[in-house]
């Protein structure tokens, strides 16, 4: 208890100390801005502005103060300047790029019109939320902030709004001290220095240094939105993930592409409304580099295996990397740490990217050297990407991305070539075996159908001989009508095995060959019971051929139906009509009889029969129907 009461006296007694150092400063303050006033720095060198300038460097007219507590504020910077505490900035003494957000910045440098009319300025220091103070014989006449949206010129100069821009009006000979802080947000080395221009030249020349690469990212952009069409449909119609992986591949390239060209080209700003490119940075590495990984593995249909691991890997990595930085920005962590980060997730990506490389070269997929192709070029952009400027930096790594596309994209036309020519010959050689299969499967038939020909034909044949000599040597009536049964049934056993061996003979299988066999089964069965009728067919497609299946099916339908209208229906006249197209075949048989019986509408004639008939129509997949027109009416319909 004694050491937490000593505790609390001890900050509160810290407390005072603070706040007496700040009055101290403050009144110190105000006792010294009329020496500021007169001449806020000695011997300081004016940056000489006249009319046409353009990015007019002030390297060597500022003087800046490092604030690594991020606490210094307006007031005590002024002391520090008075107190000689800024240095004249040098190059060399300013911290890198990976120095991020580690320290804020004063930046302090007069301007100094040396023309003899009123010019109006644009401040460009390249930076996010820079704090302006403007002074004037050492009195601030103005504050503003820098911001990282398109600001529009007050003056109406400009055509457009440009990011990052300050307007300064500055009379003829007139003096003006610039203070700027530089907060923790975008510190980058160099970029912290501004750059003036005259406001009245700054667009046209703006446009006319940056029309290179402005020309290059648009470029880049219809050439990733041609790619996605191309591919997207090739996935939407081929539904192989590898288009799918590949289009969201080149999606978040899209994205970062396009980031890079709206900063480029102020009038296509957007996306940088809602996030700023510092937020994204983590998120986009991880979209494009995890997408990048995960199609290259497809492709080599993770050819070595170990590829398979190495996604595992990545997938975990890219979720934790995801987590993390939602976590940073959510608890507004300091943008230092954020961006060691980002180049730690970097650089783990780049080592990740560069062993896959390595197993994509020991792979022994055919394409593999595409692949290894297309890394190589990309790992060389990103790692030397990381040496130079942030203004160079993410130009570096579009072209290993814009020739790693231009190389997947050869890769997967060959692919799909390749895929084409594989099921072409898959095509030609299920071709192939379907021939040999029916070549086969018709010698079988004919052996079988010569077998039953001769083995069977010969012994029903020879059969029927010897019964008929039985026949007429016996006198019993009784076994008489047995031996006759026994013929019969061998008489219809020789028939059946007759039809059988039609319908394996594939000469038969032609259509007007079909159509000979049945008008010869009509025309023997309409002489035999003295009938009039005619069968008809037409005469198209006769090159149309049909299967022995459905052949023998439609023959023995065309005969039950002629025996059941000549037992049943008593007609003097029958007619047949059957006709055909390339994908069915249709059959009519009509007499003049009395016609089926109306005991029954669903099933006119419960007759075997019939039931026959159905049963064979409905194993072919065909339909029949039955109905009374001025007689008896079977239609029936099968595809061919």
């Amino acid at each position: 208890m004694c050491i937490i009461i000593s505790l609390a006296k001890r900050n509160e007694t810290w407390r005072h100390f603070k706040y007496a150092t700040h009055l101290i400063i403050l009144c110190y303050v105000l006792l010294i801005s009329p020496v500021l006033a007169e001449n806020p720095i000695l011997n300081i060198n004016p940056v000489k502005v006249k009319s046409g300038i353009y990015n007019l460097q002030t390297h060597d007219n500022a003087f800046i103060l490092y604030d690594k507590t991020k606490e210094i504020t307006f007031s005590t910077a002024l002391l520090n300047l008075e107190c000689d505490q800024f240095k004249p900035y040098k190059k060399d003494d300013v911290p890198g790029k990976y120095s991020r957000g580690l320290y804020n910045n004063w930046i302090y440098l007069q301007l100094e019109n040396i023309d003899t009319v009123q010019i109006f300025l644009n401040l460009n220091s390249s930076l996010s939320y820079d704090s302006i103070y403007l002074l004037e014989n050492g009195k601030l006449i103005k504050k503003d902030y820098i911001s990282r949206f398109p600001q529009r010129d007050p003056n109406g100069i400009l055509n457009i709004g440009f990011v990052n821009i300050y307007y300064i009006s500055i009379r003829p000979k007139q003096k003006l001290d610039i203070f700027i802080k530089n907060y923790d947000y975008a510190y980058g080395k160099g970029r912290n220095i501004p750059k003036v221009s005259d406001t009245n030249v700054f667009e046209a020349k703006y446009y006319f240094d940056n029309n290179n690469e402005i020309l290059f990212t648009t470029s880049g952009v219809f050439v990733i939105i041609t790619i996605l069409f191309i591919f997207g449909f090739q996935w939407v119609f081929s539904r192989d993930k590898i288009y799918l992986w590949y289009c969201l591949y080149a999606l978040s390239s899209l994205f970062v592409l396009w980031r890079n060209l709206e900063y480029l080209q102020p009038i296509l700003y957007s996306t940088y409304y809602y996030l700023s490119w510092t937020d994204s940075k983590v998120y986009h590495s991880v979209a494009v580099f995890f997408t990048y990984m995960v199609f290259c593995a497809i492709f080599l249909e993770f050819n070595p295996p170990s590829l398979k691991r190495m996604i595992k890997i990545l997938t975990w990595f890219c979720v934790i990397a995801v987590i993390v930085e939602s976590f940073f920005l959510k608890g507004s962590v300091d943008l230092h740490s954020r961006w060691i980060f980002y180049q730690f997730v970097r650089l783990f990506l780049t080592t990740i990217g560069l062993v896959s490389l390595f197993l994509a070269f020991k792979s022994t997929h055919p394409l593999a050297k595409y692949i290894v192709a297309g890394g190589s070029l990309m790992a060389l952009a990103e790692i030397t990407s990381m040496i130079f400027h942030p203004s160079l930096s993410s130009t570096i790594s579009l072209v290993g991305v814009f020739a790693d596309f231009i190389i997947f994209s050869v890769a997967l036309s060959i692919r799909s070539k390749t895929i084409e020519l594989e099921n072409l010959n898959l095509i030609l050689q299920n071709v192939k075996l379907q021939s040999e299969r029916e070549t086969a499967s018709s010698l079988l038939k004919n052996r079988i159908a010569n077998d039953i020909h001769d083995e069977l034909g010969l012994g029903l044949t020879s059969a029927n001989y010897l019964l008929y000599n039985i026949l007429n040597v016996n006198t019993n009536q009784d076994f008489k009508q047995d031996v006759q049964r026994v013929i019969g049934l061998n008489t219809t056993m020789v028939s059946q095995m007759h039809d059988i061996i039609w319908s394996m003979d594939e000469s038969k299988d032609n259509i007007m060959e079909f159509c000979a066999d049945l008008k010869a089964i009509f025309n023997g069965l309409r002489q035999y019971h003295q009938l009039s009728g005619q069968f008809k067919h037409n005469t198209e497609n006769v090159d149309k051929k049909i299967n022995g299946f459905i052949r023998r099916n439609v023959l023995m339908c065309q005969k039950e139906a002629l025996n059941n209208a000549i037992k049943h229906g008593k007609p003097t006249e029958i007619n047949v009509y059957l006709s055909w197209t390339k994908i069915n075949l249709s059959l009519h048989i009509k007499d003049n009889g009395i016609g089926f019986k109306e005991s029954s509408s669903t099933d006119p004639m419960a007759g075997n029969g019939i039931k026959n008939i159905k049963k064979r129509i409905k194993d072919c997949g065909g339909t029949v129907s039955f109905y009374n027109d001025n007689g008896a009416n079977v239609f029936i319909e099968i595809p061919l």
